[in-house]
C-alpha cells in the first residue's frame, strides 16, 4: 500500500469518527421536547434510525473494511467455459460488436448467442462469427428463462454473462478464471463500467452513479465475502448454478441468484477493473425504466427472500446484502424531507418552523461528515481506469429521481407486479407525466417559499436555503429534460399546437356525438336484419360452455377495432363464472388501447403479447376474432395457433375480412366496409351476446343446476365430450367436479396423439405442460418408449419451462430411478417423500432441494407400457391418493363419447 493510501485511509477512519459523533448529534433533536411521545414521530424516527444504520454507517463500515484484492492464480487445467451473450431485439450493430468481441477472447472457450427474439438474421450473424446460436420457443422468465434454457444444451465447466451492450476486452477471461483454482468460489464479478458518459447528460449522470457503488462499497462487500452478482460481465460455476436449480427469475435476477449461491454456501470473488465497459442510460426514459425495474426488484428482494435465507449467510454478508438492498431507500428519504418542507412553509406554525429549524441544524452536520467520508473512499479506492469526476450529475439525478425510488417501495410493499422490461438501449422522449412529481415539488416548494417570506414575513433562513436548494436539484432535471426532449425551437411550439388542436377538437365534439346518434337509429335496422341467428346460436353455446369449463377466451382486432375487444373482453370477463381471470386481449401491434382507453377496465382482463400466441392457446379454449379488413399478422397467426392446438375459432367479420370466414368455425359477417355500419353491427351484437350468456346464467341458478357443454377436441370432433369417466371419478369421491372436468378436457384428448410414430414435439411439450399445469406440479417428465422397450422421446420439465431430451440423457431414469420401478410393475407410483422413498433416484443437486413429493403412471396403449409420465413438487405430501388415481385414469382409459344439450337463446332475445 503506498503511503498516499495509507494517508487516505486513516482520513476515512478519522471522518468516520466525526460521522459517528454526528449521528448521535443528529439522534439528541428526536429526544428533545418528547418528541417521541407522538406515535407518528416515533414512527419516523425508527425509519430515521433503520435508514442511517444501514445506509450511512453500514456503507461506511465497508469503506473500513475495503481492500484490493489478491491478483488471480492462473486458471485451473482442463476448466471448460462457455460464453453466453443475452440478446433481444437489440440493434443489429451493438450485437454484432459484443459478439464479436466474446468469440475473439482469450482463451478456450465456446460462445453462444442466446437470443430471445428468435431472429433468423440473427442466427446468421452468428455462424458468420463463428459462435453458436440458440433460441427458444418459450419466452418466460425474461433473461433468467433464456440463460436456463441454454443450459441443457452447452457443458461448459463455467459460464460467463455478458449483456449486449458490454463488450468484454480481449483479456477478460484471463483475468478473472483463476479465482475458480478455489472450489468453494460459485460466482466471479467483474466491475460494471461505462463508456458513453458522452453521449448525454443522463448517460454521464448515470455513469457517475455507479462510480462509488463499483468502487469503495463493492470492494467492501468482496473484502467481507458479500460481492454480489450485477448480471452482465458475471462468470457462474455450473455445478453451483445446477445446485439452486438454475438463474433465478425475477426483476433483480443477479441480486437473487447471487443471494441463492450465498445462501447455499458458495463463495464470491470480484474483480475490480473495468474488463468489459457498457452503455449506460443514454436518455431519462430509459434512467427512469431501468430504475424501476430494479429498485421494484430489489425491494421485493428485501421483503420476501432476505428475510427466509438470514440465517443462512454470514454476518459480511448480512451487511453487504443489507447495504445494497436498501439503496434506492434514498428515494423515500428524500420525499419525506420534501413533504415536510413544503408543509412547514406553508401550514407551518411558529413552534413548528422553529422545531424544523432545529433539524436542519442538527442534521447538517451528519450530511455534511457522510459526503465527505464517500469522498476520502472514493480517493482511496477508485480504480485508475475509471473516470475522475465530480459527481454533481450523479447527485442531481439521484435527487430527482425519488418518485421513482417512493413508486418501486409502496409497489413492493403492496406486491403490485411490474412487467419484466430491458433497459433501453437508445435515446428516446420521456412523457412528462413521468415528471409531474417534481414539477408539483418545485411549484408547492415555490409558493411555500414566497408564501413564507410576504406573508408570514419571515427573513432568510436555513429553512429557506433548504428549500432553495431542494427546487435547484428538482429544476435541473427539468430542464435538462427539456432542453433534450422538448427543446425551444422545435419542442415548445409542438407542444403549443398539439394543446391548441384538443381545444378546438373539443369545441366540435357535441355536435359531433349529436349526428353519431342519430345516424345509429336510422341504420341500425338494416345493419341487423341480416343477421343469421342459427350462427350467433352456436356463437353462444360456445362462449358459454367455454365459461363453464373456465377455458381461455381470447379476443383480437384489428387496427380498427380497438374499442369492440376492449368492451367485449370487459364484459366477458364481469360474467366469468370462475374466480381466475379467463379472458384475454392480444395487444395488436398497430392498437394503443393500453394508454386511449378507459384505464379502468385494464385490471378486468389479461393482456397477450402476440410473440407469445404459439403459448398462448389450450385444448378447449376460445379465440374471437374482430375484423372489418383482412386482418393483421397477429390475426392470422392467433387463428393459425388456436386451430392447432385445439381451440375453437370465432370470427365477427366485415366485407373486407371475408378471406378470414373460410378459417374460422363459426362466422358472423356483414357485407359492408362502411367502418360505422360495422361498428354499429358489433355494438348491437355483443351486447345482444352479454345479454344472452346473462340470461342463461340466471336460468340455470333458478334451476339450481349446471349443465356441463360441449369439449371439442379439435375442429374435426365438434360435439365430443367426455363425461363419464368424469363421473365416475366424482361420484367415488375422487376429486372434485371441476378437477375432472378441466383434466380430462386437456389430457385425454392428446393421449392418443402419443403413440404416433414418431409423436409431434409440440404434442409432446403440450401434454406435459398441461399436465403440470392441472395437477400443479412444478417439475416433471414424460418418457416415451419403442416396442423393444426403449427410451425414444423425452420431454423434461423444471422452472415451469419444458425441454426435449435426446433419450440417452434419460438411461439412468430408465434403468435405476421411479420410471424404472413404474415400467416394470405397470402400475403408478406414489411418492409422498422422495428422501425416504428407495425408488426416487436422488440426484447430487437435491441434497439442497429438501424433500419432494411425486407421482408417476404409465401410459398403456393397447395393453403394452408406450410411455411414462412423473410429476413432483418441491414439498412432501403435496400429491395423494387421489391425484394418482386421477392421473392413471387418463393415462389408462377412453371414455366414450356421450352428446351434451346445447343451450338455446332465450326467445325474448332472438
Amino acid at each position: 500500500m503506498s503511503p498516499g493510501n495509507r494517508w487516505n485511509i486513516w482520513t476515512i477512519r478519522l471522518t468516520v469518527v466525526l460521522g459517528a459523533i454526528a449521528m448521535g448529534y443528529y439522534f439528541s433533536w428526536w429526544f428533545a421536547n418528547d418528541r417521541l411521545d407522538s406515535i407518528w414521530m416515533a414512527s419516523v424516527f425508527i425509519c430515521a434510525v433503520v435508514y442511517t444504520s444501514i445506509q450511512m454507517a453500514g456503507n461506511w463500515l465497508l469503506y473500513l473494511l475495503a481492500r484490493t484484492p489478491a491478483n488471480p492464480t492462473p486458471p485451473p487445467p482442463g476448466l471448460s467455459v462457455d460464453v453466453f451473450v443475452t440478446a433481444y431485439r437489440e440493434p443489429y450493430a451493438m450485437i454484432e460488436r459484443t459478439l464479436t468481441a466474446a468469440v475473439g477472447l482469450h482463451g478456450e472457450h465456446c460462445t453462444w448467442l442466446l437470443d430471445d427474439g428468435s431472429d433468423p438474421a440473427l442466427k446468421a450473424m452468428a455462424e458468420r462469427l463463428g459462435a453458436g446460436y440458440l433460441a427458444r420457443m418459450d419466452h418466460r422468465n425474461a433473461k433468467a428463462g433464456n440463460l436456463n434454457a441454454a443450459l441443457p444444451h452447452t457443458g461448459g465447466d463455467v459460464i460467463a454473462i455478458f449483456d449486449i451492450d458490454h463488450v468484454p476486452k480481449a483479456d477478460f477471461l484471463e483475468r478473472s478464471i483463476g479465482y475458480f483454482v478455489d472450489q468453494k468460489v460459485g460466482f466471479v464479478q467483474v466491475m460494471l463500467t461505462f463508456d458513453n458518459a458522452k453521449e448525454s447528460w443522463v448517460a454521464q449522470g448515470a455513469m457517475e452513479t455507479s462510480l462509488e457503488f463499483y468502487n469503495p462499497t463493492y470492494l467492501g462487500s468482496n473484502a467481507v465475502g458479500g460481492a454480489t452478482m450485477m448480471g452482465s460481465n458475471a462468470i457462474i460455476r455450473r455445478k453451483a448454478l445446477e445446485s439452486i436449480q438454475g438463474y433465478q427469475p425475477g426483476l433483480a435476477e443477479d441480486l437473487a441468484t447471487s443471494l441463492a449461491l450465498h445462501s447455499a454456501g458458495w463463495d464470491s470473488a470480484y474483480v475490480p477493473e473495468p474488463l468489459a465497459p457498457g452503455q449506460a442510460p443514454p436518455s431519462f426514459s430509459a434512467w427512469f425504466v431501468q430504475q424501476l425495474k430494479w429498485a421494484r426488484g430489489v425491494f421485493e428482494m428485501l421483503l420476501t427472500t432476505f428475510p427466509r435465507v438470514f440465517i443462512k449467510l454470514t454476518w459480511g454478508q448480512r451487511l453487504a446484502y443489507a447495504v445494497r438492498m436498501t439503496r434506492y431507500w434514498i428515494g423515500p428519504a428524500i420525499g419525506l424531507h420534501l413533504l415536510a418542507t413544503i408543509a412547514i412553509l406553508i401550514f407551518g406554525t411558529p413552534s413548528a418552523s422553529i422545531a424544523f429549524h432545529q433539524y436542519l441544524i442538527q442534521i447538517a452536520p451528519l450530511v455534511v461528515c457522510d459526503a465527505l467520508i464517500r469522498f476520502f473512499a472514493m480517493r482511496t479506492w477508485q480504480h485508475p481506469d475509471t473516470p475522475k469526476t465530480s459527481l454533481t450529475r450523479a447527485i442531481a439525478l439521484i435527487y430527482a429521481t425519488w418518485p421513482i425510488y417512493m413508486l418501486a417501495w409502496f409497489m413492493a410493499v403492496l406486491r403490485l407486479p411490474l412487467p419484466f422490461r430491458s433497459t433501453p438501449k437508445s435515446g428516446s422522449k420521456l412523457s412528462p407525466v413521468w415528471l409531474l412529481p417534481q414539477i408539483i415539488t418545485v411549484v408547492l416548494l415555490a409558493i411555500g417559499m414566497l408564501f413564507t417570506v410576504f406573508v408570514g414575513g419571515h427573513q432568510i433562513s436555513i429553512l429557506l436555503l433548504f428549500a432553495i436548494l431542494q427546487s435547484a436539484l428538482q429544476l435541473i432535471i427539468l430542464a435538462q429534460w427539456f432542453s433534450s426532449d422538448v427543446g425551444l425551437r422545435e419542442g415548445l411550439p409542438r407542444y403549443l399546437s398539439v394543446l391548441r388542436n384538443q381545444l378546438q377538437s373539443a369545441r366540435v365534439t357535441r355536435r359531433e356525438v349529436d349526428g353519431r346518434i342519430r345516424s345509429y337509429l336510422v341504420n341500425l335496422p338494416f345493419d341487423v336484419d341480416p343477421l343469421p341467428l342459427d350462427e350467433l346460436e352456436r356463437l353462444i353455446t360456445l362462449l358459454h360452455s367455454a365459461r363453464l369449463r373456465g377455458a381461455r377466451q381470447v379476443v383480437i382486432g384489428d387496427r380498427e377495432s380497438e374499442c369492440a375487444i376492449r368492451l367485449l373482453a370487459s364484459d366477458l370477463s364481469q360474467l366469468a363464472v370462475r374466480k381466475e381471470k379467463n379472458v384475454y386481449v392480444v395487444q395488436n401491434k398497430a392498437q394503443s388501447w393500453l394508454t386511449t382507453g378507459n384505464w379502468k377496465d385494464r385490471g378486468v382482463f389479461r393482456t397477450v403479447d402476440p410473440a407469445r400466441l404459439d403459448k398462448t392457446f389450450r385444448l378447449g379454449d376460445v379465440l374471437v376474432v374482430v375484423a372489418r379488413d383482412s386482418g393483421t399478422p397477429e390475426i392470422r397467426d392467433a387463428v393459425r395457433f388456436a386451430s392447432r392446438a385445439g381451440a375453437r375459432t370465432i370470427g365477427i367479420t366485415g366485407s373486407s375480412g371475408g378471406d378470414l370466414m373460410p378459417q374460422v368455425d363459426i362466422n358472423l359477417h356483414l357485407s359492408s366496409d362502411s367502418g360505422e355500419q360495422f361498428e354499429n353491427f358489433f355494438l348491437f351484437l355483443e351486447n345482444l351476446i352479454v345479454k344472452s350468456l346473462r340470461s342463461i346464467e340466471q336460468e340455470a341458478e333458478r334451476d339450481q343446476a349446471s349443465e356441463t357443454l360441449e369439449v371439442v377436441a379439435s375442429p374435426a370432433a365438434q360435439d365430443a365430450t367426455q363425461p363419464s369417466l368424469a363421473e365416475t371419478l366424482a361420484l367415488d369421491g375422487i376429486v372434485s367436479n371441476a378437477k375432472v372436468n378441466t383434466t380430462l378436457e386437456k389430457l385425454i384428448a392428446l393421449k392418443d396423439s402419443l403413440s404416433t410414430e414418431p409423436p409431434a414435439d409440440q404434442c409432446l411439450r403440450l401434454v406435459l405442460r398441461t399436465s403440470l399445469e392441472v395437477f400443479e406440479a412444478k417439475s416433471g417428465s414424460l418418457l416415451l418408449l419403442d416396442r423393444d422397450g426403449k427410451a425414444s422421446r423425452a420431454a423434461i420439465a423444471y422452472e415451469g419451462e419444458v425441454h426435449l431430451y435426446p433419450p440417452e440423457h434419460v438411461m439412468d431414469t430408465l434403468q435405476r430411478g421411479l420410471a424404472s420401478w413404474v415400467i416394470a410393475q405397470r402400475q403408478p407410483a406414489l411418492v409422498t417423500d422422495t428422501r425416504q422413498d428407495s425408488r426416487w433416484l436422488r440426484r447430487n443437486w437435491e441434497e439442497l432441494a429438501g424433500s419432494r413429493s411425486a407421482i408417476s403412471v404409465p401410459i398403456l396403449e393397447a395393453g403394452q407400457v408406450i410411455g411414462v409420465l412423473t410429476l413432483a413438487y418441491p414439498q412432501a405430501g403435496r400429491f395423494n391418493q387421489s391425484d394418482l388415481l386421477l392421473l392413471a385414469a387418463i393415462a389408462v382409459q377412453y371414455p366414450p363419447e356421450q352428446s351434451a344439450r346445447k343451450p338455446e337463446i332465450p326467445a325474448g332475445l332472438r
